[in-house]
């Protein structure tokens, strides 16, 4: 009998056609475990000194903080292995500190421009002849953000313009208030030099006449005002300008009041000290120093006398020394 070859072929084609099937299905199992593995713990594949290949693998760390290995060819089947540096980072603090920032800078810059943190104009307590206006100029604060405004600048910038001042206080406050509190000299003598007038208070600081007084005692100098004599106690009064007077000088004015005819008016002269233009024609002095007022009147009126009796008319009578009085005939 004849074998059937065409039993025979189809059969081994339906053999070979499984085997390739299962040969198919293998691979593609054995890729996929190859791919799930190569995910859950990579391998890092080296060459050896002998030329085997090696694959190590890497422990599992975070994501962030691995670093990544390339293998560079150079040729000839020869490779190596880098390792990529990678950036930390960690945002959580810094952008904290980032917020925290912009908010300060958005609130100082609501303070410098808005409305209500620009200062209109200073509240004045105290002020007798100052006026605001004078005391708002001075400051240069009105229009500006408060946080420009310096107390202790405005203070001495106070003191400096207004001699006149014996105390100032600055305060600032939010959202724009300044408020200055001032003592204002109050002025005895009405020092009149050159043509200029100036007022002077009990401690003999001078300073420009501001509105009306009352009461002043009219001074003609002649000259300059005697010398500051160094005291300790008052160079430590805290003044912004240098006195014109002492103020033992200011009290031996204010004593020589009493002692002056009606109508006249007290003359300094840097030679002779204080005294008056007597109305019978001469010049009366009594010195720098009038400690001694009533033994110099009684000393002055005597002298007088003797030189009515003798017809005499001088030009000047001191008695600044009550021993040694003295008069003057002529220029």
């Amino acid at each position: 009998m004849t074998p059937d070859n065409t039993n025979n072929g189809s059969r081994a084609g339906r053999l070979r056609l499984r085997k390739n099937s299962d040969t198919q299905t293998r691979a593609s199992k054995a890729k996929k475990a190859i791919y799930q593995s190569s995910a859950a713990r990579p391998a890092v594949v080296s060459r050896s000194s002998g030329g085997k290949l090696t694959a190590s693998k890497i422990s599992s760390r975070p994501r962030s903080r691995e670093k990544m290995e390339v293998a560079v060819p150079f040729g000839l089947g020869e490779s190596a292995s880098l390792r990529l540096p990678t950036l930390e980072m960690n945002l959580g603090n810094r952008w904290i500190s980032g917020l925290i920032a912009a908010i300060c800078a958005g609130l100082l810059f609501m303070m410098w421009s808005m409305e209500p943190f620009v200062v209109g104009s200073a509240k004045l307590i105290g002020n007798e002849r100052l006026s605001a206006g004078d005391i708002n100029a001075v400051m240069g604060i009105m229009g500006k953000s408060i946080i420009e405004a310096s107390p202790e600048q405005l203070k001495y910038n106070l003191q400096a313009a207004f001699p006149e001042l014996k105390d100032v206080r600055v305060s600032v406050g939010f959202p724009g208030s300044v408020t200055v509190r001032v003592i204002e000299r109050q002025p005895l003598i009405a020092w009149q030099q050159d043509s200029k007038v100036s007022w002077i208070d009990a401690d003999g600081v001078a300073f420009p006449p501001r509105g009306a007084a009352e009461g002043l005692i009219p001074v003609l100098a002649l000259g300059d005002p005697p010398p500051l004599e160094a005291d300790a106690d008052y160079e430590n009064i805290n003044l912004m300008v240098k006195p014109l007077l002492t103020a033992q000088t200011v009290q031996a004015m204010q004593s020589m009041i009493g002692y002056m005819p009606e109508g006249t008016t007290l003359i300094y002269e840097p030679d002779y000290g204080f005294g008056w233009n007597d109305s019978r024609g001469w010049k009366a002095y009594f010195g720098k120093t009038t400690g001694d007022m009533p033994m110099k009147v009684t000393m002055y009126q005597t002298v007088v006398d003797n030189l009515a009796q003798r017809g005499i008319t001088p030009t000047m009578v001191s008695v600044e020394y009550p021993n040694a009085p003295y008069y003057r005939l002529g220029q």
